[in-house]
């Protein structure tokens, strides 16, 4: 086995030996594996070695244009699957997994309490809602990763936002949650529309490979400069990447 020096030696310039040694004792829970796997094979690329990975949902077809899985993992758990990526990029990774929907308020009250760093991406029911009240009671900050047409978006929780809720306006459940999320927080964009009217014919949100990438880094680089105590827009200013809208 490398030693977790050579393994992580590129990085150094950008990240020095000290912040490496803060990421790896950093313990991240990611509620949520599909957008999930990718911020966690990302961030285990990055120095992290602490995961604590929930997820009820198997891996399908359609995920693979998207999620850190292949054809091999079909049918596996996503939790227990993205265990398995993360132990092949540094196998002295030290992951629990909890292979199952967090729904419960005495779960979810003991997942955050044994983490420093939450990924909420759980489905728009009353567990996400709960997840990012109790991080904020027990002040670990939540980082709320959604794909974005073409590019990425990202709300940073920290213990003096606004409840979820409230930026919504009040709790929204179903494919309704995503579209006021966005509104609210960003505005009327052009895609949309779009979303809208797959959402109509088709009854799912169009999401894409590309996006799932770009999310993934903004959530990476988020913890990071959490763990470092910069400054980053918190919620409800969004982190917002949107590469239809880079002029060249």
């Amino acid at each position: 086995m490398l030693p977790w020096s050579e393994l992580f030696s590129r990085n150094i310039g950008l990240l020095t030996f000290k912040q490496q040694a803060k990421i790896r004792d950093t313990l991240i829970l990611l509620i949520g594996c599909g957008l999930g796997s990718q911020i966690a094979t990302l961030a285990a690329r990055t120095g992290f070695t602490r995961f604590l990975l929930c997820d009820g949902d198997i891996v399908e077809f359609h995920n693979l244009n998207r999620q850190a899985f292949d054809s091999g993992d079909l049918g596996g758990n996503k939790a227990e699957v993205t265990r398995k990526k993360l132990l092949q990029i540094n196998p002295a990774c030290q992951i629990e997994t909890c292979p199952e929907f967090v729904k419960s308020k005495q779960e979810i009250e003991r997942l955050i309490s044994q983490s420093d760093l939450i990924i909420n991406m759980a489905d728009p029911d009353e567990a996400v809602y709960l997840i990012t009240q109790e991080a904020q009671r027990q002040e670990k900050p939540v980082f709320f990763p959604l794909t974005f047409g073409f590019g990425g978006y990202l709300l940073v929780f920290s213990p003096q936002s606004p409840f979820l809720e409230e930026i919504l306006g009040k709790k929204i459940y179903g494919n309704g949650f995503f579209e006021r999320l966005v509104r609210n927080t960003v505005g009327d964009l052009d895609f949309m529309q779009v979303y809208q009217q797959v959402m109509k014919e088709r009854q799912f949100i169009p999401q894409l490979g590309i996006s799932a990438y770009i999310t993934s880094a903004l959530v990476v680089k988020a913890m990071l400069g959490w763990i470092e105590g910069l400054s980053m827009p918190i919620a409800p200013i969004p982190i917002v990447v949107d590469p239809t809208l880079v002029s060249g």
